[in-house]
């Protein structure tokens, strides 16, 4: 894996990563709901996609844990003040808020 800064698509890599995951989630019953802007960023994408499926893994392994009709992850982007904001929500606690990934920069 080379640690090379680049321009990538957002939409494209975030939607690359649902497409491996995705799957998994499938068998679980796991809908994920995506609103995702096309926006270009400059960072890491190796890296970036490595942090995306460990946060959706975490959050696979936590509706194993537990009883729960609707398993939902939401993903959404927005630009806030020339930011980038990245919200991976999901509804078994696999997900601790707050956190701030920095693989953009």
């Amino acid at each position: 894996m080379t640690h090379k800064r680049g321009y990538f698509n957002l939409k494209n890599c975030l939607e690359k990563v649902c497409s491996l995951i995705e799957p998994q989630l499938i068998s679980k019953n796991v809908q994920i709901i995506k609103n995702i802007d096309d926006i270009m960023v400059y960072g890491f994408e190796n890296e970036f996609i490595q942090v995306i499926i460990n946060i959706l893994n975490n959050s696979k392994d936590e509706f194993e844990k537990i009883v729960i009709e609707e398993k939902i992850i939401l993903i959404d982007t927005k630009v806030i003040k020339n930011r980038i904001s990245i919200c991976i929500k999901d509804n078994a606690g696999g997900i601790v808020t707050g956190k701030r990934i920095d693989t953009l920069s």
